[in-house]
């Protein structure tokens, strides 16, 4: 071993020691939101993009991703209206049960105390009558095998969808996509 150690190894040891600690650090948080995360069910809406370097995925939208702004902190929507805000400002939505499917109850520049919540980032405010507020969640692209996109896209047409992801202190992570077929 010290022959080993004397020959200039041990930089190279040291080197693969610190990315391993590093692979694993990136590796935690999802882990650990799988394995202790709350499942909760969302409603999703599709369309069927294709990017050469990264094949057939679905891209999904959910029905919380649009946000009416009677949902939204006074104190965001102020920010949102007054176009000062920072695409990069953490925004918390809080989730409620409401049947089967969690929906929007409030969202707010700090993480609520208790119940669900998903933390995104580049929320904006639509200028229109309606005035809904687009949220972009990380999870949105679901990839599929090749050349399959548009008849996945074609039966979510027709039928009601559904994405399982489970949730850990605000972070989300995608578990699968459902599709009910009647």
């Amino acid at each position: 071993m010290k022959k080993f150690m004397k020959k200039g190894y041990s930089k190279y040891i040291i080197l693969f020691v610190i990315l391993a600690v590093l692979l694993l650090a990136l590796a935690i948080k999802p882990l650990l939101t799988v394995v202790f995360g709350q499942e909760i069910y969302l409603q999703t809406r599709i369309y069927d993009p294709r990017d050469i370097f990264r094949g057939d995925y679905i891209h999904l939208a959910y029905e919380i991703s649009e946000i009416s702004t009677d949902k939204v902190d006074e104190e965001l929507k102020k920010i949102l209206k007054e176009n000062r805000y920072d695409e990069n400002q953490k925004i918390y939505i809080a989730l409620s049960l409401e049947e089967k499917y969690h929906q929007v109850e409030k969202v707010t520049l700090t993480p609520p105390k208790e119940g669900v919540y998903l933390k995104a980032e580049g929320a904006y405010i639509r200028r229109r009558e309606d005035s809904t507020m687009v949220v972009n969640y990380p999870w949105d692209k679901y990839y599929i095998p090749e050349n399959t996109g548009k008849a996945l896209e074609e039966k979510m047409r027709h039928n009601e969808s559904y994405a399982r992801i489970k949730v850990l202190n605000g972070y989300g992570v995608l578990m699968e996509l459902i599709i009910n077929e009647e």
